[in-house]
């Protein structure tokens, strides 16, 4: 198909016109390769973050040890590796869009399965000594593409987002970041075909770079003015998709969401939204930015005379044996879910998360449960925990006079169960005939303290638990017994075990250096930040401010603040960043700690929608 000269109105006409009919075979292999990147780039990306966080050795990665940690060899070298696997499927589906967007020019429709292949043939000679710049450009394009959604990603993830806080203030930096995507972007312009040259071409990067300048050197500002004019179309589109989503999924909370639920549960999939759909507008610019520069790839070489080895390659493509490409394609998909099917029921299985703790928002943890609706430290209260969307349940362990864990905070039962003994005066059957529920309402009559090993079972792939070993010197070796239970379990992941007594963290280490482990103090912690058997802090909220947090996050250990309950408290522990709050209300700290994140408009939007 021949390109006409036209207008820039003309041009963004046949743009939209090639990307409507390109979709037609291009959507099914496209979101192919979003989801195999997917599967594939996850579970590489959290194993080198984790093997970097262990052997930089630090427990958790802070604001404030982040500039050590990212100089420490192992992350370097796990950044070069994270840089260069992520290089490769950029140019991946970027290769395919080329291919395909350029085929469909030709009006080919029959070969996807052919150009799914050479896509990713085309990305791994790319990544060849002679176009490594292709990884650098594929970058740009993807900074130069993106501006608006990676502000969004970098203002939404808690390092990245203290990053860019902490240099907020500081003008010069901020006119050099502007000066740097500035310059990003002109140069993606400048080079604005090296990368079509090298993939459809297949030219080395001396090649790519002398034919782009050939073709850009009399067409910059045209292709400049092209180029900002089109992306305020995108930009335009992009947040009028990223709204109309935003209120479907408000209304469907509306509808479906018992009302003192419906914001807690809203911002908690906003979370998730914001991941999914920034992926997803990430891929929508770089498309339609794709689909221009066909458009006037094709222009600019018509109008330059060039020839172009582009039909011989279509002919060869039309005549490839695709049901042997086709099997290609399903035998490596199938490769990907098996290995990727490994990885995801371990991460169920053992509480691991797509994004550690350390990156995403301040973690909330149900104090004994969800205590403030059932009685604590019963599975009742697990179960409001979980239904109440907390990060972690909160439950305090000892032991019966026959030597099993079970869940009680205090010595003595006469409080939740009315009956007068301590605990280590009591069986694990004398323990089931008590009520541990009528005090608290009629509604839990009959609920039964239940063992460890009982909640671990219940609680696995549901929530995460902090387990605080009592100590008073009446418990024959307590916490090997919780640690083997913890192993039994494979729980190691999914739960961290904290204690007011430093030895009992220490014997834990002992059992099982996996565990993590936090030592409970009142005031001040002072001379333990540098103890190895120690991986976080919990500290009452009232004696906690910005210096305490920053020290612990300094020496890598995190903070959590017990126990939280008002609305001021909870704001104040946001703003000093400390990394878990402990509260019997996690529905309220989950609504006030998400919905300060949100555009104040968005929330005006919301706030009809969820109360029509």
């Amino acid at each position: 198909m021949k390109v006409k000269n036209r207008r820039p109105g003309g041009l963004f006409f046949d743009t939209i016109h090639l990307l409507v009919k390109a979709k037609n075979h291009f959507v099914f292999y496209q979101i192919v390769a979003i989801v195999l990147t997917i599967l594939c780039v996850i579970p590489i990306y959290h194993f080198l973050l984790r093997m970097s966080i262990q052997y930089s050795g630090y427990s958790y990665i802070t604001m404030e040890n982040f500039s050590v940690f990212i100089r420490k060899p192992i992350t370097i070298v796990s950044i070069t590796i994270m840089f260069v696997i992520g290089g490769f499927f950029l140019i991946w589906n970027f290769s395919l869009m080329l291919l395909f967007l350029q085929f469909g020019v030709h009006n080919e429709k029959k070969a996807g399965a052919v150009l799914f292949i050479k896509s990713i043939f085309k990305a791994l000679s790319c990544i060849r000594y002679k176009k490594v710049v292709s990884v650098l450009l594929v970058y740009a394009v993807l900074i130069a593409n993106n501006v608006t959604v990676i502000y969004g990603i970098l203002t939404r993830t808690r390092i990245p987002r203290d990053l860019v806080e902490s240099i907020s203030d500081i003008p010069t930096v901020k006119v050099l970041i502007c000066c740097l995507v500035f310059v990003i972007t002109i140069a993606c312009i400048k080079n604005f075909f090296t990368l079509p040259y090298m993939i459809l071409e297949g030219k080395d990067t001396k090649s790519s770079y002398s034919a782009n300048h050939h073709l850009v050197r009399k067409r910059l500002i045209r292709t400049i003015l092209l180029f900002l004019l089109w992306n305020c179309f995108v930009i335009i589109l992009s947040v009028g998709v990223y709204m109309a989503i935003l209120v479907l999924e408000a209304v469907f909370v509306n509808l479906f969401i018992e009302k003192n639920m419906a914001t807690a549960v809203f911002l908690t999939i906003y979370e998730q939204y914001n991941i999914y759909t920034g992926i997803f507008l990430a891929w929508l610019g770089v498309y339609m930015n794709t689909g221009l520069l066909i458009v006037i790839f094709r222009k600019y070489r018509i109008e330059e005379n060039e020839e172009s080895s582009l039909l011989t390659e279509e002919e060869e493509i039309i005549s490839a044996d695709r049901k042997r490409y086709r099997m290609f394609i399903l035998t490596f998909i199938l490769c990907i879910i098996m290995v990727d099917g490994i990885y995801t029921y371990d991460s169920v299985q053992r509480g691991i998360g797509i994004i550690p703790d350390a990156l995403g928002n301040m973690q909330i943890t149900a104090h004994r449960g969800s205590s403030y609706e059932a009685p604590e430290n019963t599975m009742a209260a697990i179960e409001k925990a979980i239904e109440n969307m907390a990060d972690y349940a909160e439950i305090d362990v000892q032991e019966t006079k026959d030597g099993e864990v079970i869940l009680l905070h205090d010595s003595n039962l006469l409080r939740t169960t009315g009956y007068n003994a301590f605990i280590w005066e009591v069986t694990l059957e004398k323990l089931r005939t008590l009520d541990a529920g009528s005090w608290m309402s009629e509604e839990y009559a009959g609920t039964q303290i239940p063992t460890l090993e009982e909640v671990l079972a219940y609680c696995k792939g549901k929530i995460k638990l902090n387990i605080e070993i009592k100590s008073n010197g009446k418990f024959n070796d307590l916490e090997g017994k919780v640690a083997a239970l913890i192993e039994k379990y494979d729980f190691q992941r999914q739960c961290v075990v904290s204690s007011v007594a430093y030895r009992t963290l220490e014997k834990v280490k002992e059992a099982n250096p996996e565990i993590r482990t936090g030592y409970i103090v009142t005031a001040s912690f002072g001379e333990y930040t540098d103890k190895s058997a120690i991986d976080f802090f919990s500290m009452d909220s009232t004696y906690l401010n910005r210096n305490k947090v920053e020290e612990a996050h300094k020496n890598g250990k995190e903070v959590h603040a017990w126990t939280v309950n008002t609305k001021n408290e909870i704001r104040r522990m946001k703003v000093i960043k400390v990394d878990s709050i402990i509260t019997d209300r996690p529905i309220l700290a989950r609504e006030i700690i998400y919905k300060e994140d949100f555009n104040k408009n968005i929330v005006n939007i919301l706030k009809l929608v969820l109360k029509g």
